[in-house]
C-alpha cells in the first residue's frame, strides 16, 4: 500500500488539527442540557405582531376540532399503536372518556392503547392552549424578500416594537429572534442595519 504522506509531514498537520479541535472545542463544548425549541416557524417582518403565537395556536386548535375531534379519531389519522382497537359509537367513547378521566392508570392496565391515545391528544391539546410555537423567527431573508431600504427599516423597527409589547403582555414564544440577510458583500451593508436597529428599539422599549 503505498502513501505520498510522510511521518512527519503527518504530524504537522495532526499538531494543526489538534489545535483546531482545542480551540474549536472551547468555544462550542457540546450540545447544551438547557432546553432546545422542537420547531422553528420563520414569518416575514412585515407580517410579525405581538400576538403571532397565540394566533397560530387558535388556528391549528380549530384545525384539531375539525379534524380530530377526539382522541379515538386522533389515534387512527396519526396510526397509534392499538389506534384500531379504539371504540367508534359515541356511547362507547364517552364511556370510556369518563373512565380515562376518573382513573387513567387502572385504564391504563386494561385498555394501554386507549389510555396512549387520551394522554397524547391531552397534551397536543395542552400545548396548542399554552405553547403553540417554541420557537419564532422574525424573517428579514427570504420569507421577506428584498424591498427599499426605507420599508425595511421600518419594518425593523416596527418587529422590535411588537417584540417590546409581546415581552410586556407575556405572549411571546419561549424563544424568539430575527433572521438577517446573509453577511455577504451584497447583503452586509443592509443585514447589519437591519440587526442595528431592531436591537437599539428593542433596547430602547425595553
Amino acid at each position: 500500500m503505498k502513501l505520498t504522506l510522510t511521518p512527519d509531514e503527518l504530524n504537522a498537520y495532526y499538531g494543526e488539527l489538534h489545535a483546531a479541535n482545542a480551540a474549536f472545542n472551547e468555544h462550542y463544548p457540546g450540545d447544551s442540557s438547557d432546553r432546545q425549541q422542537v420547531h422553528t416557524v420563520y414569518g416575514g417582518a412585515n407580517l410579525f405582531k405581538a400576538a403571532f403565537a397565540g394566533k397560530l395556536g387558535e388556528v391549528a386548535l380549530k384545525t384539531l376540532e375539525t379534524y380530530a375531534a377526539n382522541y379515538q379519531v386522533f389515534a387512527r389519522v396519526l396510526g397509534l399503536p392499538g389506534a384500531e382497537t379504539l371504540p367508534t359509537s359515541p356511547i362507547e367513547i364517552d364511556s370510556l372518556t369518563r373512565a380515562l378521566e376518573t382513573n387513567p392508570e387502572q385504564v391504563r392496565e386494561v385498555k394501554p392503547a386507549a389510555w396512549l391515545a387520551f394522554t397524547v391528544y391531552k397534551r397536543v391539546l395542552k400545548k396548542l392552549q399554552s405553547e403553540p410555537i417554541e420557537d419564532n423567527r422574525i424573517d428579514f431573508e427570504d420569507g421577506y424578500g428584498n424591498r427599499p431600504d426605507d420599508e425595511e427599516d421600518g419594518h425593523a423597527m416596527a418587529a422590535a416594537d411588537e417584540v417590546a409589547k409581546g415581552m410586556r403582555e407575556g405572549v411571546l414564544s419561549p424563544f424568539i429572534g430575527i433572521r438577517v440577510k446573509t453577511f455577504s458583500d451584497e447583503c452586509k451593508v443592509r443585514s447589519i442595519r437591519t440587526l442595528d436597529l431592531f436591537l437599539t428599539r428593542l433596547a430602547e422599549q425595553t
